[in-house]
């Protein structure tokens, strides 16, 4: 008898049906720099380790993404999104998000359809600004806690599929006027499937 029928989902809007036990929670997720000026479009996810971090970064290590392929999933790969969360550099002043907040745009493309765009406060995510400090007095601040039922969260999950290009742009209508040279950290959070080895 097979057990397995309620682990197949089939979600408005997306013209197939998934398996919940080949898939797993996780994020993908892709560093960008924002110069004390910036002004020109910044693109996330169109990079890979080794390659250089938008804008004017160095070279990518494990901790700036986790993409394996620049601005696409191989083949094999597929992601149900449901939260776009932005993270900040911990050092950041709360002037410095404030003006980012106030400046900057941020829109999702999949192929060239725009699926969003964007301030800050306003990403499907949790829902607004969420800081807070440790016991080592660090501070910490996002675009809000992800969770799937919330409100703020994708009603219909995002569908990137195996080489479907996918882009996260920072889009600076006026320029930024930043204390210092600042790293933001884009999420794209979900159900990700990816091949698995069996042997």
């Amino acid at each position: 008898m097979d057990n397995t029928g309620t682990l197949v989902v089939q979600i408005p809007g997306i013209d197939k049906q998934f398996r919940l036990d080949e898939w797993v929670h996780g994020r993908i997720f892709s560093a960008v720099r924002y110069g004390q000026n910036q002004s020109a479009t910044v693109n996330a996810y169109s990079y890979i380790q080794g390659q250089t971090v938008p804008d004017g970064g160095g070279s990518a290590t494990e901790r700036d993404t986790n993409m394996p392929e620049p601005a696409r999933l191989p083949v094999g790969w597929e992601a149900l999104i449901f939260s776009h969360q932005i993270e900040p550099a911990v050092a950041i002043t709360l002037a410095d998000i404030q003006d980012v907040q106030t400046k900057a745009l941020y829109t999702l493309k999949v192929g060239r359809n725009v699926v969003y765009e964007a301030p800050l406060s306003r990403l499907p995510a949790g829902g607004g600004v969420s800081i807070f400090t440790t016991a080592n007095a660090t501070t910490q601040v996002n675009n809000g806690n992800p969770e799937p039922g919330s409100r703020a969260s994708f009603l219909i999950p995002v569908n990137l599929r195996e080489m479907k290009t996918f882009s996260a742009q920072s889009i600076f209508p006026s320029a930024l006027s930043l204390s210092a040279v600042r790293l933001f950290t884009h999420y794209l959070e979900g159900l990700i499937k990816r091949p698995i080895d069996t042997v």
